[in-house]
């Protein structure tokens, strides 16, 4: 049903409507605008969104610039999202968008047949293993102060971190892009 909306309102987003809500600090309504871009794949906003990932000044948007990125494809759009590693993957206390970003990547080398990814798992394993301690400690401190509900939260966080990464979330948001961008006007 939203699929059919949103196919309903493609032809009344244009690059004004996209160049707006991309120009928005609230981070929902650039990720709306990363959205309509990847729809309607209006590639010429790569600049925009790559940098817009890449100062994440704002929390949540950087998953939907990482997919918008992919569902583009372009060498352009590929290099923010390895620049983005290159220098998040070194931050290991900013735990901002880098396994969305790792997933995008992921997504890309399996649609592509490249292995990209790789120059980046050295520093990936690094940054998981400073994440896992954190919550490990995290566990101790809660649990030592009896906030049983806490250390539950942070467990589930530590299995996040220990999973492998798979670009499945990429790949169901790009099929969602691609059906509506596919539809007939």
């Amino acid at each position: 049903e939203w699929v059919e909306k949103m196919i309903q309102l493609k032809p009344e987003i244009n690059e004004e409507v996209i160049l707006k809500n991309l120009g928005d600090f609230d981070w929902r309504t650039r990720s709306t605008g990363a959205y309509l871009a990847s729809i309607t794949n209006n590639e010429q906003f790569t600049d925009i969104i790559g940098v817009h990932l890449l100062k994440s000044e704002v929390c949540f948007a950087g998953s939907q610039y990482a997919v918008t990125l992919a569902s583009f494809n372009t060498p352009e759009a590929t290099d923010y999202l390895h620049k983005y590693l290159d220098y998040y993957l070194k931050r290991k206390k900013l735990d901002f968008d880098q396994h969305q970003v790792m997933s995008a990547v992921k997504y890309l080398d399996e649609l592509n047949g490249t292995n990209y990814s790789d120059r980046h798992t050295d520093q990936w394993n690094q940054f998981c293993q400073y994440r896992i301690r954190n919550f490990e400690k995290s566990i101790r401190e809660f649990k030592n102060q009896n906030a049983q509900g806490m250390g539950e939260a942070y467990e589930a966080h530590l299995q996040f971190w220990q999973e492998d990464i798979t670009s499945k979330p990429v790949a169901e948001a790009i099929n969602v892009i691609d059906k509506i961008k596919s539809a007939v006007d």
